[in-house]
């Protein structure tokens, strides 16, 4: 805690308070900047972006929207603020594993509002990061088999090749032994993951 003191101490980008016209556009302005220059500051440093309240204050509250508005199935809602989420998460290259979960939201929720070509590119992006690291596929390993079989429909829907797709689906199974009517639904996975997570 003391080593986040002195780093914050460091910090001297905050505007100063305003008694008088704090809500001008001027003032607005300078405090967005102020903000903008504190969460550079913070992700340069380390130790203070992977604090659990930097964390809370950055991306808690869209994730608890995002997976109440899929479990409502008010996908439309959910599109926008995971598209957000999926960047900021991105950039900061942290937890691997809400970045997965994220993803696959998003593919789930652009599918289902019929954004099929959004939901292909965010379905490659996922996949890509599956296959990138043995460590991905490790921490996701619960949802890289209902992801590919959601992308092989997916595929089928817009005409594109399923060939690799389908290839990745049978070396995924053949450790499980799993056939289509086994696997979960992408769905259905994300909101009993949901549901786990929220009575832990």
């Amino acid at each position: 805690m003391d080593s986040h003191r002195s780093l914050m101490e460091e910090f001297e980008g905050f505007p100063k308070k305003v008694l008088i016209g704090n809500f001008s556009q001027d003032v607005i302005i300078d405090r967005c900047k102020g903000l903008t220059r504190f969460l550079n500051f913070v992700h340069k440093e380390g130790v203070l972006s992977r604090t659990a309240i930097f964390s809370k204050f950055l991306y808690h509250s869209e994730v608890k929207a995002t997976n109440d508005y899929l479990l409502q199935s008010q996908f439309d809602e959910a599109c926008p603020i995971l598209e957000n989420t999926y960047v900021l998460l991105d950039s900061l290259q942290r937890d691997t594993g809400l970045i997965l979960r994220t993803l696959c939201q998003l593919v789930v929720c652009l599918y289902a509002v019929g954004r099929y070509e959004s939901a292909h590119a965010y379905a490659a992006v996922t996949l890509a990061k599956f296959h990138h690291s043995p460590t991905n596929r490790k921490i996701g390993r619960d949802l890289y088999l209902p992801l590919l079989v959601f992308c092989d429909n997916l595929w089928g829907v817009l005409g594109k090749d399923r060939r690799v797709i389908r290839a990745r689906l049978e070396a995924a199974r053949k450790p499980t032994r799993r056939s289509d009517d086994l696997t979960p639904n992408l769905l259905d996975k994300l909101r009993d993951d949901i549901a786990l997570r929220t009575l832990h």
